[in-house]
């Protein structure tokens, strides 16, 4: 029997009710033996694979606690017979009576820049380009890293080589951004990395694989003398400078959210980008684009890498950065890191009958899923919180699958309950307002009934990648969706067709939309920048257009000037490449209702000038 238990830790504390930890050690028994163990009252038992520097010995109790053993595991258990059942058991507490994590963070005698050093140099040359490696029918012969994370890691450090310009890498959901983020921590050999995400359950699961590095370790691709990081989960604001120096510099790895980083006071911020060498952003679609311009900026000089699977923000601004590494979404299909997806369309025109159609069709499918020993999950979506209940009234019924509700306004003790009936598969039939998005990873979530449909391709590609990931006894992706909904976009009129293959259509819009955005930026890389008071996203032109036929053969925009008189101010932007000038000139105008050589009004017209030759 193969046996894990919890984690050991080297540091597991608080500085302002911000957590920081720092992992000793995980704990997977190969082959593992449990066998009855008792001294006297001490009751319990012993846990060995063979090696007896390696026993674990599991009590209920600490009655007569000796010191043979280094590892000992508190079971909080009525029974006093402990077995693999009961370690098993997620709802068992159960925590390490040895080895005892420090908590006493501020005691005097630790050398904090010292332990954190040798950390940092643990990571010498110890990210191994392991990859994995697949048969001709797709079966794994050898775990590693995956194609996205080989390219998106070398065309980072390519990148850095160069610039300390934003940098966005653009992988579809799904195909490891994370594991990505922690091989780079180490390929660099990083002092200390900011990682911003935009929701609190992400940032503990962002900040988890930081801590345990993921799959990497047992994957051979980070070597077994790199040193576990120093993470801190920063969930509070910091009030002062002292606060900052006092959380940041025991860490080599802090992971926040933007409401919390971007919300701090100029100095905090300052101070918080002073003690950072890099920045990494996560799902950088969903910042909204004042908060992350005003933050990156105290970042300036260092090297900032976003992630998103979709490269426009919900807010409709552009991602900004160079895309310095796109994957196809055809790739990953490919490669098989999505499942396929099934569409079953539901025609309804009642808006009364809708609901219950869609809710019917989808818990027929979990039926039939459950059935063909696939261990799904279905996910009802609605639009708001006010929708849940009314959409719950339909599946309550469904007492076998024990239907539940969560959404952003449940008291979390309620909401960590029905999270926790989901994980454990005691329910499996969640009702939300899209609370399982970014954030929370669970593989058997494999039947969306969309009561409410997106509106945006951004959002929906990020959706439906939540579907598609692959693991063991799990199916095939399946939505269903009303095609007689009038809320369809226009973008996404071709996924809700009666006939629609969302595999091909999803691949096809999803695609077209990265690359226009790629296109822009790298069109937009072309000029020179000088043009810096105005923005060339922001620039909305009339569509008026003059064209001119010359027997000029020379291309000379900076002479543009010229045409205007000696008091009109130009200032303007070139594409050398593309043979395009963007000029605006300030144009002083006499008032119209008086000879007032003091008085004008000032205009501002835009000229963008193409050359072909």
């Amino acid at each position: 029997m193969d046996l894990e238990l919890l984690p050991i830790y080297t540091i597991k504390s608080h500085i302002n009710n911000n957590p920081i930890q720092q992992l000793l050690s995980t704990v997977y028994i190969k082959n593992a033996s449990i066998t009855p163990y008792q001294q006297g009252k001490l009751k319990g038992c012993l846990i060995e694979d063979g090696e007896s520097e390696n026993s674990i010995l599991a009590v209920s109790n600490k009655v007569m606690l000796s010191d043979t053993f280094k590892r000992v595991l508190m079971v909080r258990h009525s029974v006093s017979s402990i077995n693999e059942r009961i370690l098993l058991d997620p709802q068992v507490e159960k925590y390490w009576l040895r080895p005892i994590p420090l908590t006493n963070l501020q005691n005097p005698q630790i050398n904090w820049e010292e332990h954190l050093k040798e950390i940092h140099q643990s990571w010498l040359n110890q990210l191994f380009f392991r990859e994995e490696i697949k048969d001709e029918n797709k079966e794994i012969l050898q775990t590693g890293l995956r194609q996205p994370q080989v390219g998106a890691i070398h065309a980072t450090l390519a990148h850095w080589t160069i610039s300390h310009e934003p940098a966005t890498i653009v992988m579809p959901t799904g195909t490891g951004k994370t594991d990505t983020m922690v091989a780079l921590l180490i390929a660099k050999q990083c002092r200390r990395v900011l990682v911003v995400v935009p929701t609190d359950p992400l940032r503990e699961q962002i900040a988890a694989k930081f801590s345990s590095f993921g799959i990497l370790k047992n994957f051979g691709v980070i070597g077994p003398t790199a040193k576990y990081p120093i993470v801190g989960i920063l969930k509070h604001k910091p009030k002062t400078v002292k606060d900052v120096k006092n959380f940041f510099q025991k860490c080599n790895v802090i992971v926040s959210t933007m409401s919390i980083v971007g919300g701090c006071e100029p100095t905090i911020q300052t101070e918080i980008a002073r003690l950072c060498s890099h920045l990494f952003i996560d799902e950088a679609h969903h910042i909204a684009a004042p908060t992350w311009e005003n933050f990156r900026n105290y970042f300036a000089a260092k090297p900032i890498l976003q992630f998103t699977a979709t490269p426009f923000r919900n807010d409709g601004k552009n991602v900004d950065g160079e895309i310095i590494y796109n994957y196809p979404l055809l790739k990953a299909q490919e490669e098989e890191y999505f499942k396929p997806i099934s569409f079953i369309p539901v025609l309804e025109f009642s808006k009364e009958q809708v609901d219950a159609a869609i809710a019917k069709v989808a818990v027929e499918q979990l039926k039939k899923d459950l059935e063909n020993g696939c261990d799904h999950i279905l996910m009802a979506r609605v639009k708001d919180i006010s929708r849940t209940e009314e959409v719950y009234s339909l599946y309550k019924g469904y007492t076998e699958f024990d239907p539940v509700i969560i959404h952003s306004q449940q008291f979390s003790t309620e909401k960590k309950k029905n999270l926790a009936k989901i994980r454990n598969k005691k329910s499996r039939i969640i009702i939300c307002v899209d609370m399982l998005g970014e954030g929370f990873d669970l593989p058997e979530l494999k039947i969306a009934a969309l009561h409410d449909i997106h509106k945006s391709l951004g959002v929906t590609l990020q959706f439906t990648g939540r579907f598609t990931r692959t693991t063991n006894k799990i199916g095939d992706a399946t939505f269903v969706a009303n095609i007689a909904d009038p809320n369809v976009s226009d973008t996404l009129t071709s996924l809700y067709g009666e006939n629609a293959d969302w595999n091909k259509i999803l691949r096809n819009i999803g695609t077209q939309a990265i690359q226009e955005q790629v296109d822009l930026k790298e069109f937009l890389k072309g000029f020179d920048g000088s043009l810096t008071s105005l923005p060339l996203l922001s620039i909305r032109p009339k569509m008026s257009t003059v064209i001119y036929k010359t027997t000029g053969t020379t291309w000379n925009p900076k002479n543009c000037a010229l045409a205007f008189s000696k008091d009109t101010e130009i200032v303007y932007d070139i594409n050398e490449s593309k043979k395009l000038l963007v000029f605006v000139a300030k144009l002083k105008i006499p008032v119209e209702w008086g000879r007032v050589k003091e008085m004008a009004n000032l205009v501002w017209d835009l000229y963008i000038r193409h050359y072909r030759s």
